[in-house]
């Protein structure tokens, strides 16, 4: 071994082992790698994290605010910095770790105007849209395996329960649930809907479309229509508007689209609500939010009536 060619040659084989072990793990130890995890004291964030929650004020520190760890590496999907959120006070706080340095973003709960989450199969995000204390209006988005998808829920729960009703009360909740309907329409979206609404809450309209397709090929009575549309699903409270809808970048199948996205809307923070025509006779809702963010739902020409009253009544009820 006297050889200092053959010497540096194993030297920087091994260090391309250490550097790269993340790709010869087993599959599942590479996949875990992906998830998300709580993290409950201190001592139990990576040291770069630690002088952001040192110099919170006493008040914020006790109880340890609620924080998450969203980690990287380069075996899922594609390469995500690091990335950890915490509520501090009425601030979602984001932090993100980059070639060793740590940026921070706060995002007063009255500056956001809009939550995204997703989860598509064991692909999931969560997204802020909003200004955060610097001015800043970029959107964070964060990526996770959806094992952990759980962890994200009470940064929503926060989000929705802190948001003032704007204009007029709704009515007490009826004892029957208002998605019963969905059930033999669309029982996913059902099912989405009572995992977003808390029982009792009260909600103001339901409104769903189904997926709209559209006649691409007819020849002998053989018919084949492709999706112009994906199936959404708008639910109006006194707090926000919350919108279920199916993704629409999966290929088409026979099947229902696996997972969807929701939006979580302030009714205060809509600037304004718009109908109008569509192609292919579909009518086109349009909803106008900071930034020049806007939101489009797609609705059948039957469904225009309803349309327009939510139309109408997130209107009514964005103004205190």
């Amino acid at each position: 071994m006297n050889n200092p060619s053959l010497v540096e040659t194993i030297r920087e084989r091994i260090k391309n082992l250490t550097r790269d072990r993340n790709r010869y793990l087993h599959p599942d130890d590479q996949a875990r790698l992906s998830w998300a995890r709580e993290a409950k004291t201190i001592e139990e964030l990576p040291e770069i994290y630690r002088g952001f929650f040192d110099t919170l004020p006493e008040k914020d520190k006790e109880p340890f605010p609620y924080s998450v760890i969203s980690p990287t590496f380069k075996g899922f999907l594609q390469p995500e910095n690091e990335k950890l959120i915490c509520r501090v006070g009425e601030c979602l706080c984001v932090l993100e770790q980059k070639n060793g340095k740590l940026t921070a973003r706060r995002y007063p709960h009255s500056e956001i105007y809009l939550i995204e989450t997703g989860t598509i199969l064991l692909y999931s995000w969560f997204a802020v849209h909003g200004t955060d204390s610097a001015g800043g209006t970029a959107p964070t988005t964060i990526k996770f395996n959806s094992i952990t998808e759980h962890l994200y829920a009470p940064f929503v729960e926060w989000f929705r329960g802190s948001i003032q009703p704007a204009g007029k009360n709704a009515k007490p909740a009826a004892e029957a649930s208002p998605f019963a309907d969905l059930a033999d329409v669309n029982f996913k979206f059902m099912n989405f809907a009572l995992k977003t609404i808390s029982p009792g809450e009260p909600v103001l309209q339901v409104l769903l479309q189904p997926e709209i397709r559209k006649t691409a090929f007819a020849f002998l009575g053989c018919t084949l229509a492709r999706r112009i549309a994906p199936a959404h699903l708008a639910i109006l409270t006194e707090r926000d508007l919350v919108l279920i809808r199916d993704d629409p970048s999966q290929r088409e199948r026979s099947k229902t689209p696996y997972g969807g996205i929701w939006n979580y809307i302030p009714l205060r923070k809509i600037q304004s609500v718009a109908l109008a025509p569509g192609e292919d006779g579909r009518t086109e809702l349009s909803v106008h939010l900071p930034d020049d963010r806007r939101v489009d739902l797609s609705y059948a020409e039957t469904k225009r009536p309803e349309a327009e009253k939510l139309r109408r009544r997130i209107l009514e009820n964005n103004r205190g």
